[in-house]
């Protein structure tokens, strides 16, 4: 298993940092190696639903299915992902003097050949 924790500090508010993670059509401008993400469920973002997302991994194209598990505007997104590298995370958007921190912390566990990238 594998647990990787990342952080940044973003010079603008908790509610516009969210926003702007929240919003699926701008995901490739800041998710390294992601080309696409969408909402597949209806209505507006929640806990449940269900979101479409190709990403270049290793040099290939993978699609996969994720769906948010909890989702607390506009502190907490978090998420469970099934596939060649099932996983869990929580987004966290907290206010700093500074503006934003958005610490994204996940766990993740590689199956068959990509279990070796573990």
């Amino acid at each position: 298993m594998t647990k990787v924790v990342s952080s940044i500090i973003i010079h603008r508010s908790v509610e516009d940092v969210f926003a702007f993670v929240n919003n699926f059509a701008v995901y490739p401008q800041w998710q390294s190696g992601v080309i696409a993400a969408r909402i597949m469920s209806d209505g507006p973002l929640a806990s449940g639903s269900r979101i479409a997302e190709t990403r270049r991994l290793f040099g290939r194209t993978m699609d996969s299915v994720w769906e948010v598990t909890m989702f607390q505007p506009p502190r907490t997104r978090g998420f469970k992902m099934e596939g060649s590298f099932p996983s869990t995370g929580v987004m966290t958007c907290e206010a700093v003097p500074e503006g934003t921190r958005l610490q994204i912390n996940v766990t993740m566990k590689a199956r068959g050949i990509l279990k070796l990238f573990e």
